[in-house]
């Protein structure tokens, strides 16, 4: 068997494996959302695993942010969680407008995987990874939270995508890292109902929701 189909039979593995944690994550989710289903559990897992790829590339962009700017006393936090966008709400604040971004007519139900860094007087910055899976939609975006600052980057859904994926989200980083150090401490409101991800490779504190 070549490395390239041993690696293709891994990801099927993942999917099948995380499908079923996702048919379980979806029955509490319904609890506060109505919309979610478990026709779901397909795009959900493919979020998740499209997480676990980038995960070591983000966290270590977010580490070296806090190590060489922050002076290492930032806090990183990797959540996953599901909230309702409400019918004509963009996606995430200021990506109003952004090319080839339509507003649902009626609420939509969004699943995310955010990665972020946090430090004095509540400012933050996050890589965000979003899936609607009523129309199969990915996205991605990185976000300035005090600063109110959205770039959006491409979603790596295959593997040749990494590189563009990469680069958007060091330069999108760099705007909104700049934007949130100068910014007042009016922050929007965060998505609701967020579950903690699972223990990271790499050490640092997880935000308990």
């Amino acid at each position: 068997m070549s490395e390239t189909l041993a690696s293709w039979i891994e990801r099927v593995r993942r999917l099948v494996a995380y499908q079923q944690e996702a048919l379980e994550f979806l029955e509490r989710v319904r609890r506060q959302f109505p919309l979610a289903t478990p026709q779901h559990a397909l795009a959900v897992a493919r979020l998740w695993a499209l997480a676990d790829e980038v995960d070591p590339f983000l966290c270590t962009l977010l580490e070296e942010l806090n190590r060489g700017l922050l002076e290492g006393k930032g806090q990183m936090d990797t959540t996953r969680g599901a909230y309702t966008r409400k019918a004509g709400v963009p996606p995430l604040p200021g990506l109003e407008d952004a090319p080839g971004l339509s507003f649902s007519a009626r609420p939509t139900m969004c699943y995310e995987c955010t990665w972020s860094l946090k430090w004095d007087d509540g400012k933050a910055v996050a890589v965000q990874l979003t899936v609607e899976p009523e129309n199969d939609l990915f996205r991605g975006a990185v976000i300035g939270h005090q600063a109110r600052l959205a770039r959006d980057v491409p979603c790596p859904l295959r593997p040749g995508e990494r590189p563009r994926f990469e680069e958007g989200v060091r330069e999108a980083l760099l705007e909104c890292f700049a934007s949130e150090v100068i910014s007042r401490p009016e922050s929007p409101d965060l998505p609701a109902s967020r579950e903690t991800l699972p223990p990271a490779r790499r050490s640092r504190k997880k935000r308990d929701t």
